[in-house]
């Protein structure tokens, strides 16, 4: 370390590293590449300290919390472009993979980032645990929207070929006792306005390309498996089911007159191993 960029000094107990020069690129380095050494500091609190594991090639952090806003790692950002947003993530994790898989792989991912946390606490009664939560909040002020989660997979523009994409996969596993219920997927709207139009869950297509899908909600139930009911309704429910048209761009026709004497009735398509029924619903409810 060249003692004409780095100059260290001592300040009220503390020990203090500064440029020689300002704006010389100076640098504090700690082993060398190929030959690192253990870096470790301590906390106020005994078992709290962080460390780099040089044969590891590892940051590890150690803590012992103990109360609900105690957290091992923080990161504070105050944004100050006004025309700009932090597209690039306060926090950026890149993973990039050059060297191609064989017919060895394992059948492991690569992961950008994993949560894991684990209970070995006896209790049936009192405690949760839970591996990711994430909160967007317009806390005083105001925007154009709020998003708690984006989350995109991409097989990007002149890449090559890929066998599946899924943008979101969600297991539960239970493989113990649960005397309570078993949900893969829960959905809460906890507004406390009745301002604007409330969807519990919006499918759609970006209208960034012209072809039809073929599934917008597929319910299956595996081999050796079953579902008792594949949609179930309760509490208060007006319209079981609403068809924005009436002309069969929704799956839903209105026809002039009846079949019986009932008056206009809309018949609603639906395939049955590949060929088309109708359900027949009346425009009366007598």
């Amino acid at each position: 370390m060249p003692v004409a960029n780095v100059k260290s000094y001592w300040s009220s107990g503390n020990l203090i590293f500064t440029e020689k020069i300002i704006g010389n690129d100076a640098v504090v380095q700690f082993g060398v590449d190929g030959d690192g050494i253990d870096i470790i500091g301590y906390s106020a609190t005994s078992g709290s300290y962080f460390k780099w594991d040089e044969s590891a090639d590892q940051l590890q952090i150690y803590t012992t919390p103990n109360a609900y806003n105690a957290t091992s790692l923080s990161v504070y950002a105050v944004p100050i472009a006004p025309t700009v947003g932090i597209r690039n993530g306060i926090v950026n994790i890149t993973c990039n993979r050059a060297i191609a898989w064989t017919n060895a792989w394992d059948g492991n991912a690569d992961i950008a980032l994993k949560v894991q946390i684990y209970n070995y606490s006896v209790s049936t009664v009192y405690g949760r645990i839970e591996g990711f939560e994430v909160l967007a909040r317009n806390r005083t002020g105001s925007c154009s929207s709020i998003h708690g989660g984006y989350i995109t997979a991409e097989n990007y523009v002149g890449a090559g070929e890929v066998v599946n994409v899924t943008g979101l996969e969600v297991h539960s596993k239970v493989n113990g006792v649960c005397t309570g219920s078993v949900k893969i997927l829960r959905v809460y709207d906890e507004s406390q306005s009745g301002t604007g139009t409330t969807y519990g869950i919006e499918l759609n297509c970006t209208g960034d390309s012209g072809f039809a899908r073929e599934y917008g909600i597929f319910i299956g139930a595996g081999a050796t498996s079953s579902w008792t009911n594949a949609i179930s309704f309760n509490d208060t429910i007006t319209n079981v089911f609403d068809f924005e048209d009436s002309d069969g761009t929704n799956g839903a026709t209105l026809k002039s007159g009846s079949y019986t004497t009932g008056g206009n009735q809309v018949k609603i398509r639906i395939d049955v191993a590949g060929t088309p029924y109708y359900f027949i619903a009346h425009a009366t409810a007598s």
